[in-house]
C-alpha cells in the first residue's frame, strides 16, 4: 500500500525531522511505516534501506514492527530481521518472506544445528513455504510428528534432495510410536535402495508381520517377498516374520512348488514345537497330511498377552463341560487342537480373567466336517465310514469297513516287524 500521508515535495522537510533528535522517539515510531512507504512511492532504494537499518521496531505497534520487519527482509537486512524474530517471533510475518529469510541464515549457519532455526525451518515448510535450503536443513534436523516427516520426505524426494537421515528417523519413530503413515512402502523401498542398516529393515518387517498375524490388519504386501527371499537365503528369520509369510500364503492361496517347498520347511520347525494356528487349515492337502494336520480343527482365540483363558466344553454325550486352560501359541492367540468327525460335534464357551473376575467371551459349536478328502488315512476312511452309513448307503459302508479292516492288519503287522 502506497503512503498518502506525504507529499514529493515534503521528501526534503521529511527528512530533516527525522533527523531532528528533539523529536519524541516514540512519534518518530508511529510515522515510521509511513516514511518508508514514502521513500519506496519515491523511489530513494538507499534512503529506504538506510532507514530500516536503524527503525525503532521495539517502540512500533505490533502492526508496523510486522510490516518493518518485512521490509528488512525485502532488502535483504536478513542479520537485523532474523534478530527482531528471535525475538519477537514470527507473529503474523508472511511464511514467504520468513522463508527467504530462512534459507539465508540456513547458509549463514553452514546448516550447523540451531534450535531456533529448525523451528523457523520447520514453521515455513509447514506453511507450505520452502527451497532447497530449507528442505536439506530439515532432512537433517527436524524432528516432528510422524505425519509431518512423511510430508517433508514426499517434499525432498520431490526436490530430488538425498533422504536417508530422515527416512531412517521417520521409519524408527513409526515403529517405535506405531503410528502408521500412508504409502510408507515407498520410504522403507527409498531407505533399503540408500543402502538402509539391517536393524532398521528386520524392526520393519517385524512390526508389520506382527499387527499382520496377530492384530490381522491389512499391510504393505512388499514385505512378504522379502521376508521369502530372507528364508531362501538361509538367514535367521524372526518367528514373527515366517508364521505372518505362512498366514500371507494360506490367504492368498496361490501355491506354487517354490511356495509348498518353503512352506513345509518352514512349518516343521513350529509343528515340531507344538504351535498351531486355525490358518494351518488353509494349507493344500499335501501339506495337511505331510504333517498329520488334515483331521485337526484348531480353535482359537485373541486377546493380550499373559492372560488367563480356559475353554469349556463338551461333546455330543457327555452332560458336563470339561474346562481346560488354553495355551497361549504366541503374541496373544491361544489355540486349542480337537479331532472332530462328522456328525459329531462340540459345544464350547471361553471365559477369560480380567479385573472382575472369569467373563465369557465366546460361545460357539464345533461341526465335524463332511467327507471328501482323500481316502488313504485312517482318519478319512472313519470320516467316510460316518457320513456314509448317515446316507444309509450300506453296501459303500461294507467296503469301506473292510477297506478299514484291511489297514489296521497292515498297520499292525508292520508295527510288529519293527
Amino acid at each position: 500500500e502506497k503512503s498518502t500521508m506525504f507529499m514529493p515535495e515534503e521528501k526534503n522537510y521529511l527528512i530533516g525531522l527525522f533527523d531532528d533528535q528533539s523529536l519524541r522517539e516514540t512519534y518518530r515510531a508511529r510515522l515510521y511505516p509511513e516514511m518508508i512507504r514514502f521513500l519506496e512511492r519515491m523511489e530513494e532504494r538507499e534512503l529506504v534501506e538506510a532507514y530500516l537499518r536503524q527503525a525503532p521496531i521495539r517502540l512500533c505497534t505490533r502492526e508496523a514492527r510486522t510490516y518493518l520487519m518485512e521490509e528488512l527482509i525485502a532488502y535483504r537486512e536478513y542479520d537485523k530481521a532474523y534478530e527482531y524474530v528471535k525475538e519477537y517471533g514470527v507473529g503474523q510475518l508472511s511464511p514467504a518472506k520468513l522463508a527467504s529469510l530462512c534459507s539465508y541464515e540456513i547458509e549463514a549457519y553452514e546448516m550447523e544445528e540451531d534450535d531456533f532455526l529448525i523451528n523457523l525451518a520447520s514453521y515455513v515448510f509447514l506453511h507450505g513455504k520452502y527451497d532447497n535450503a530449507v528442505l536439506a536443513y530439515l532432512e537433517k534436523y527436524y524432528g516432528g510428528t510422524t505425519k509431518n516427516l512423511k510430508r517433508l520426505w514426499r517434499a525432498c524426494y520431490a526436490f530430488e534432495i538425498d533422504s536417508f537421515e530422515l527416512e531412517e528417523r521417520l521409519l524408527v519413530q513409526m515403529l517405535y510410536t506405531t503410528e502408521f503413515v500412508d504409502n510408507v512402502e515407498q520410504v522403507y523401498e527409498s531407505y533399503c535402495a540408500h543402502g538402509g542398516i539391517s536393524l532398521v529393515r528386520e524392526a520393519y518387517l517385524c512390526y508389520f508381520s506382527y499387527i499382520y498375524l496377530v492384530k490381522q490388519t491389512v499391510v504393505p504386501n512388499h514385505i512378504f517377498p522379502e521376508i521369502m527371499q530372507r528364508i531362501c537365503e538361509e538367514k535367521e528369520v524372526p518367528d514373527v516374520c515366517c508364521l505372518a509369510l505362512l498366514n500371507y500364503f494360506a490367504e492368498e492361496n496361490e501355491w506354487s512348488e517354490e511356495k509348498i517347498k518353503v512352506t513345509m520347511g518352514i512349518l516343521e520347525n513350529y509343528v515340531n514345537r507344538g504351535m498351531y494356528f486355525a490358518f494351518y487349515r488353509r494349507f493344500p492337502e499335501k501339506i495337511k497330511h505331510y504333517f498329520q494336520i488334515y483331521d485337526k480343527i484348531f480353535l482359537e482365540y485373541r486377546t493380550f498377552s499373559d492372560r488367563r483363558v480356559l475353554l469349556h466344553y463338551r461333546t455330543d454325550n457327555e452332560e458336563q463341560f470339561v474346562t481346560e486352560e488354553m495355551p497361549e501359541v504366541f503374541g496373544g492367540i491361544y489355540v486349542k487342537t480337537f479331532t472332530v468327525f462328522f456328525g459329531e460335534s462340540i459345544e464350547y464357551y471361553i471365559t477369560e480373567e480380567g479385573e472382575d473376575g472369569l467373563k465369557v467371551v465366546e460361545s460357539e459349536q464345533i461341526v465335524g466336517r463332511e467327507a471328501g478328502g482323500r481316502d488313504d488315512s485312517r482318519y478319512e476312511l472313519l470320516n467316510t465310514m460316518l457320513f456314509v452309513r448317515t446316507l444309509g448307503d450300506n453296501e459303500r459302508l461294507r467296503e469301506l469297513m473292510i477297506s478299514y479292516e484291511r489297514r489296521e492288519k497292515e498297520n499292525e503287522l508292520l508295527f510288529r516287524m519293527i
